[in-house]
């Protein structure tokens, strides 16, 4: 008793000891350097970053988020899909979540949530080669025209912008809106055309990304669009076996479908899968890969298509939605690894 008694003892001690250390060093830091701005940076290191996320779909934004070691709070969600706000309300209970129109928002209420952050996957349609290839003049870009408009009327903008997109984007004249006003309003950007394969996940999912930074300084708009994060080594692929689950109870696709040559099939060892969209199982061809094994031919389930895109296993949804409906909204989602990593470069700059 008496020797626990003195480990009990010993551990006080040093805890006692490294607070007192601790309270040491910031004495010495204030003593060092101007205390107004001694005080900023330490309420700046312990301070929450606010984040708006827009478009928000099923979440895959606030799990990459979820991976940094920075403190933040998702102060509000936006995104008018009823399906996808079920899933997202499913896995973020807490999260104030608004299902209505951004259009709606007003430059004064936008200034009210204070955010440091915002995160935009605007509607990708517009873009795509599949879509009706209208751009910027297609209505459903006029809610994220409508967000940029606001950016040069805010007395505070964010910090920070992250913008998702189908790679088409950064050849639109939206884009080109889009860089004329962050430089407007005093933001320096970064540009990337960003695929999971890059990062070890074998699946392909090219996408834009940008990161943009206000600064006080001049702006200097690099138009290079980067093809890997600085400091990250491309990794090596793993193989698919990794993201399968055995204890589905799989359906195979009948044999006379098999035989079209047009559909993309891979197997346990491959280290690459087509990329997943909204229409996956809808349609056979060009919407993601099928996996081949001993029993035949069959669809990845929803749960191995969200961990090809890096969702963790604790995202889930409500019995009451189908596969059909999992597939479309993460068709519309985002990869969280790939994310989590721009997301940490935007905030450490």
């Amino acid at each position: 008793s008496n020797f626990s008694g003195s480990v009990v003892f010993l551990k006080m001690y040093y805890l006692l000891f490294s607070f007192f250390y601790e309270c040491l060093n910031r004495l010495r830091f204030f003593a060092s350097c101007n205390s107004t701005y001694a005080i900023s940076i330490i309420m700046e290191e312990e301070a929450e970053i606010k984040v708006l996320e827009f478009y928000c779909g099923v979440g895959g934004t606030h799990f990459a988020l979820n991976r940094l070691s920075t403190p933040f709070s998702v102060t509000a969600a936006f995104d008018i899909n009823t399906t996808t706000n079920i899933i997202y309300r499913h896995n973020f209970p807490l999260t104030n979540l608004c299902q209505s129109n951004i259009q709606g928002l007003s430059v004064a209420s936008l200034e009210k949530f204070e955010a440091d952050l915002w995160t935009m996957s605007p509607p990708c349609q517009p873009f795509t080669l599949k879509g009706n290839r209208k751009g910027g003049d297609d209505r459903r870009c006029d809610s994220f025209k409508t967000l940029l408009s606001s950016l040069s009327e805010m007395n505070c903008p964010p910090r920070w912008i992250f913008i998702e997109n189908v790679a088409a984007f950064h050849s639109s004249s939206l884009h080109s809106a889009l860089i004329e006003k962050l430089n407007a309003v005093g933001f320096q950007i970064e540009e990337y055309i960003l695929s999971p394969v890059y990062f070890g996940i074998p699946n392909s999912r090219p996408r834009y990304y940008l990161l943009a930074s206000r600064t006080k300084g001049p702006i200097q708009y690099d138009s290079h669009l980067h093809k890997s994060i600085d400091g990250l080594v491309e990794c090596e692929a793993s193989m698919i076996g990794e993201y399968l689950d055995d204890k589905l109870d799989n359906t195979y696709l009948p044999s006379d479908k098999v035989d079209q040559t047009a559909l993309s099939i891979v197997d346990s060892s491959s280290t690459s899968s087509s990329c997943f969209t909204k229409s996956y199982t809808h349609f056979l061809v060009g919407c993601g890969s099928y996996l081949r094994d001993s029993n035949g031919i069959r669809p990845f389930s929803p749960r191995e298509v969200a961990s090809l895109m890096s969702f963790p296993l604790s995202f889930s949804w409500p019995e009451q939605i189908t596969n059909k409906q999992v597939y479309r909204a993460l068709g519309n989602s985002v990869n969280v690894e790939v994310v989590s990593k721009l997301l940490s470069r935007l905030i450490s700059n």
